[in-house]
């Protein structure tokens, strides 16, 4: 994924519904860490803690497999590049133990300051030629209509070598004469800014490596991804993530309205309290049906702060306003990020023959102040966070 993906795809503080896809098999030489994917290896910021490189099952202590990873910034936290990491034991995945999810945060790398002045730069560049451009058109616009005034400081063109009266030739000659003059201005001064910036990267790589001649170079955005990783488990692929649209289902008939529009609010189960269990039962998974059916290949759902999508009353009352999941370190209620649709059980290829996950849909959980320990839980500069994950059983 390029910079112009990354940020098309960058996630909004607002509460928007994002869906995700499992597109093309990824290249295995493409270390970049802020892609989504599921399968491979986890492509991590930096090189994780000892305990993330080979992560046992907390209720069998069975190797984890990596399932997906998924690059999750928000506008109203800039100052961190945010990802998930899911990882899914194939004996436990009908329980919460059998899950764990990883969140990373670290700080913006160099590389896209360096791309941000680069576009800095060209957007300078251009600036500057359509003033010359304007300026010239300016020049031909007054000289059309006999203003001897010249923008470009020349009075009576006596500066040009001339004298006396001109001609419409020696107005055009001019002008040709300054549109050359001004093509070898801007050569001249991007050569100049060319040669200030190859001047500063040279420095900048002498410095690196005569700082760090031990090191291992690598790309200023290459993730860290184990050697050997018995997590790696699944077929590789990326995921693309576009925000959902959801038309407005016009219906006929019905009600004084006559026409009335489908809208698809989670917050219409507030209307289903006084219905028996099976109606509210049907309700759920109608609602369920109805939303996927919009992107019934997706099978990530994201909204920070938004509303889960569940496929059953049992879910459902996962979210019951009693029942809150506080955060450790602030006490503060955790709010839903993201989820897992169990579409996605169709759409992987493990690399063994194992038996197949079994949930309905997997709830992430995040704490809405963004907290850590700074003692524990920062290693080589990248924070790890382990969030909770909910399993909504298969129905």
């Amino acid at each position: 994924m390029n910079e112009d993906e990354r940020n098309k795809n960058r996630m909004s503080n607002k509460v928007v519904n994002y869906v995700g896809f499992i597109d093309a098999p990824l290249n295995a030489k493409d270390l970049y860490p802020y892609n989504s994917k599921v399968g491979g290896s986890p492509v991590w910021m930096a090189q994780p803690p000892a305990k993330y490189s080979h992560i046992k099952c907390t209720e069998c202590s069975g190797d984890m497999a990596f399932l997906m990873q998924l690059y999750a910034p928000l506008d109203h936290l800039p100052q961190f590049e945010r990802s998930y990491y899911l990882f899914v034991c194939h004996k436990c995945n009908a329980t919460r133990q059998g899950w764990k999810l990883i969140k990373s945060m670290e700080r913006p790398r160099q590389g896209y300051n360096e791309y941000e002045e680069e576009e800095e730069e060209y957007d300078e560049d251009e600036e500057e030629e359509e003033e010359v451009q304007e300026k010239v058109v300016q020049n031909d616009t007054k000289n059309e209509n006999g203003d001897d005034d010249d923008d470009w400081g020349v009075e009576d063109g006596d500066d040009w070598g001339l004298s006396g009266k001109t001609d419409n030739n020696n107005n055009n000659n001019n002008i040709d004469e300054l549109l050359m003059k001004r093509d070898k201005m801007l050569k001249e001064e991007q050569a100049k800014k060319k040669e200030q910036k190859n001047n500063k990267q040279s420095t900048s790589t002498s410095s690196t490596s005569t700082t760090n001649t031990s090191s291992t170079e690598t790309s200023p955005l290459e993730g860290f991804v184990t050697p050997s990783d018995p997590s790696n488990q699944y077929k590789e692929c990326y995921v693309t993530i576009e925000e959902e649209v959801i038309k407005q289902q016009k219906m006929h008939g019905g009600g004084k309205g006559g026409k009335h529009g489908y809208v698809d609010d989670h917050s219409e189960m507030e209307e289903w309290s006084g219905e028996s269990y099976e109606y509210v039962k049907d309700r759920a998974f109608s609602k369920f049906i109805k939303r996927i059916n919009h992107y019934p290949e997706q099978v990530i759902r994201y909204g920070f702060g938004g509303e889960p999508l569940c496929m059953s009353q049992a879910g459902n009352q996962m979210f019951d306003v009693k029942t809150a999941y506080a955060c450790k370190r602030c006490g503060k209620n955790k709010v839903f990020e993201f989820q897992v649709v169990s579409t996605i059980i169709t759409q992987i290829s493990h690399n063994k023959d194992v038996s197949s996950l079994d949930f309905s849909n997997l709830f992430a959980l995040t704490c809405p102040n963004h907290c850590y320990d700074v003692g524990s839980d920062v290693h080589n500069d990248v924070i790890y966070v382990e969030e909770l994950l909910l399993v909504e059983k298969s129905i």
